[in-house]
């Protein structure tokens, strides 16, 4: 995508791209579709400023999240949309002192734990 205009040679999910948004930020985007588990945090540096993953209509993911981003202390932006995810664990963004937005449009969440955010 447009956004990304420059590549760093580091972790970056299979099918995903990695590299720097228009703004310079450390940037990790997912647009194949057919992810399935958790979202793949392990497969990401730890200095990673936003996180995108969605997908297309017909491959569509179907991803979890617990309190899997705590070592992620510079994240500022999740957008984790059209992952089917069904439900925010407790304590998912507990030590993520930067994050500043968080979208999960186009979900299916029906629960979010005590202490979420």
């Amino acid at each position: 995508m447009s956004w990304l205009i420059g590549w760093v040679e580091a972790a970056c999910p299979f099918d995903c791209r990695c590299g720097l948004d228009s703004r310079g930020r450390r940037s990790v985007f997912c647009a194949a579709g057919s992810m399935f588990g958790p979202v793949p945090v392990n497969q990401m540096e730890s200095n990673i400023q936003v996180i995108r993953i969605t997908a297309p209509e017909n491959q569509e993911n179907c991803l979890t999240m617990g309190p899997i981003f705590q070592r992620f202390h510079r994240l500022e932006e999740v957008h984790i949309t059209h992952s089917n995810v069904p439900s925010i664990g407790k304590h998912s963004f507990w030590g993520v002192p930067n994050l500043r937005l968080l979208n999960l449009t186009s979900n299916n969440i029906s629960q979010v734990g005590l202490s979420s955010i």
